[in-house]
């Protein structure tokens, strides 16, 4: 038979149990609520920090508009036209099957990001068969240009493309090179190929200007792109009203002008960067092997130095590398 003290041990022993569940409930309890109030901070921590990091580089970046480009070729006819005067109509004729030839040779490459970095600097080598020419890109130049070309080069959109124009005169000089239909400059307003879009104007900083503004427009003011310049060729032109003429502008295409000379220019070329020291020497070679008479040049008296054609030289890029 069981004594009282038994039973009061007995219910003694239920309580001390009881009270020990409820205590080891108690700490799985505070136990959750501590790890959710540690996942909480955590969440709250890595959207913050998410946030922090999205303003940071956003505030690094630029936002640029790659614009469709329409194909210069549509507008050439299928044969030259009986209209063309006889005594224009071989010259013409050469621009003719330029473009005819051209017209096969087009690329195109992929846009590039929108939304890239705008400050810092890139190495872009440029192999040609006429020896390296390295050059460093400045986004702080041309953010949106400088990441265009990078896009192009990478896409390998100007492998085994000639260097196609030369120009040098007394004062001022400069290779055009990257239109793999080798057209671009060729004549007045032509922009050659491109490679299904083009770049935003970037209006060139801290060139130095030269001479004296136009009187009867002072944003015709000359500046200077320096020798081993790096820049965007474009056929950006004014509206005319009195000869109907429309404007145009953001038409640059990753066509490039490599400046050989101190060059006084309206400002109209988009600066990503400069020949670095090395690739200078090569650009010299090719400017001192001299110019041959472009298609469509008519004829060149005797005597009279060529100023614009193809550069005797042959320049051909064979491929391109990204330096950090």
């Amino acid at each position: 038979m069981t004594t009282n003290e038994e039973r009061r041990e007995a219910a003694k022993r239920k309580l001390e149990q009881r009270l020990e569940a409820e205590r080891q409930q108690t700490r799985r309890r505070r136990l959750m609520w501590v790890s959710a109030g540690g996942v909480v901070v955590l969440v709250i921590a890595a959207v913050a920090g998410f946030f922090v990091y999205r303003a940071w580089d956003n505030g690094r970046r630029v936002n640029c508009t790659y614009n469709e480009a329409v194909n210069p070729f549509d507008q050439i006819p299928d044969e030259l036209p009986d209209t063309v005067p006889a005594e224009q109509r071989q010259q013409t004729q050469e621009l003719f099957d330029l473009y005819k030839k051209g017209e096969k040779l087009q690329r195109t490459s992929p846009k590039p990001d929108d939304h890239p970095l705008k400050e810092g600097t890139v190495g872009l080598t440029f192999d040609t068969t006429a020896g390296a020419i390295p050059t460093t890109l400045d986004r702080a130049d041309g953010a949106c240009n400088v990441n265009g070309v990078l896009s192009l080069a990478q896409d390998g959109y100007y492998d085994d493309v000639p260097c196609h124009g030369m120009t040098v005169t007394d004062d001022a000089g400069a290779i055009l090179c990257g239109d793999p239909t080798g057209t671009a400059g060729t004549s007045t307003g032509w922009a050659g190929g491109n490679p299904g879009w083009s770049m935003p104007d970037e209006q060139p900083t801290g060139l130095e200007e030269h001479g004296e503004a136009n009187p009867l427009d002072p944003n015709e003011q000359l500046v200077v792109y320096p020798r081993g310049t790096v820049a965007v060729f474009n056929v950006n032109q004014p509206e005319n009203p009195m000869q109907m003429q429309p404007g145009s502008a953001n038409t640059g295409s990753g066509n490039l002008y490599f400046f050989l000379k101190d060059s006084p220019l309206l400002p109209n070329y988009t600066v990503i960067g400069s020949v670095d020291e090395d690739g200078l020497a090569v650009l010299d070679k090719v400017r001192d092997g001299g110019i041959s008479p472009g298609p469509g040049a008519g004829e060149v008296k005797e005597g009279e130095p060529i100023q614009s054609g193809v550069p005797k030289t042959e320049v051909v890029i064979t491929g391109t590398s990204v330096r950090d």
